[in-house]
């Protein structure tokens, strides 16, 4: 069965940050963050591929601004990449303090695998990809997949 390119849900979420998301210096914690990068991503690929979707890698996450308590987080999810059965997706994170400007504050890549009721790897929708700017980011998620792919071989030898 030969699956038509689609284009890629922009997917959209927005969180309070309160006192028990936060650390002793009233910033969010990295964890909890990354909690809601998986979130919003796993949204995203499901969106996407209209079945269940797992976690397969966090990549690259740059935490570029701190997040205080009482400040508003969007988040922003887009497929960039897909292969096989996975999907790479960037996850943009900004940050509202009050009704301020929205201030990006942390971007990361994940990697999530389509799978069947069993579990089993599935395969996805190609990407569709027209625009300069699509191009660019699909071949970003291609050398991120070549990058995990060489990880993965290198660390079946240790």
């Amino acid at each position: 069965m030969k699956l038509a390119p689609q284009a890629t849900p922009v997917v959209k979420m927005v969180e309070l940050i309160m006192p028990q998301d936060a650390n002793n210096f009233g910033t969010l914690f990295g964890g909890k963050l990354l909690e809601f990068i998986d979130k919003c991503a796993a949204i995203t690929a499901f969106r996407y591929t209209g079945t269940q979707v797992v976690t397969a890698s966090f990549e690259r996450i740059d935490f570029l601004e701190a997040i205080h308590i009482a400040d508003i987080i969007e988040l922003t999810g887009r497929i960039i990449f897909t292969g096989k059965t996975s999907l790479v997706i960037i996850v943009d994170v900004y940050r509202q303090k009050g009704n301020g400007p929205l201030t990006k504050a942390t971007s990361g890549y994940t990697v999530f695998v389509a799978v069947d009721a069993k579990g089993n790897p599935i395969p996805v929708p190609p990407l569709a990809v027209n625009t300069p700017e699509e191009k660019k980011l699909w071949e970003r998620g291609r050398e991120l997949k070549e990058h995990i792919k060489q990880r993965a071989e290198k660390d079946k030898s240790i």
